[in-house]
């Protein structure tokens, strides 16, 4: 099942209703002016392939308990204002294919479960390592 509502001007927070979705295998909701933290409760959609709510103004944390997703294969998270640390417990994340984080606030250093990834933002595609990445200091 898809949830897609992306470019459409949406405004206001994520709704922690939509976790009531369970078969719901990507949500989308990119493009749009959504604000606040990313629900806890999303962390029910056991069948998550695809997660992209990126270019909103969303802020807090990334959910630790997101870390439940172990079918997901996209995830696109750029352009808000996210803070904090990639999540450790994220490294369950094995299917993990495509990752794009830029354009938060978000604290290095890197877990070593990212480095397999080529990640828009933090890496250097010219050597393809983490060393002169630029992060946000933020509540870091």
């Amino acid at each position: 099942k898809v949830l897609e509502m992306a470019e459409n001007r949406m405004t206001g927070k994520l709704s922690p209703s939509y976790s009531t979705f369970s078969n719901l295998t990507q949500y989308i909701l990119e493009n749009n002016y959504f604000t606040g933290n990313l629900p806890v409760e999303y962390s029910q959609f056991s069948l998550m392939n695809n997660f992209n709510i990126a270019f909103n103004m969303l802020t807090g944390d990334l959910p630790i308990e997101y870390s439940e997703w172990v079918d997901l294969q996209s995830l696109r998270i750029s352009s808000n204002d996210f803070s904090g640390f990639f999540p450790d417990e994220w490294s369950t994340l094995l299917k993990l294919g495509s990752f794009y984080a830029a354009g938060n606030e978000l604290c290095a250093p890197l877990p070593a479960w990212l480095d397999p990834y080529e990640i828009e933002y933090f890496s250097d595609p010219a050597n393809g390592d983490f060393e002169d990445v630029v992060f946000g200091t933020q509540g870091c």
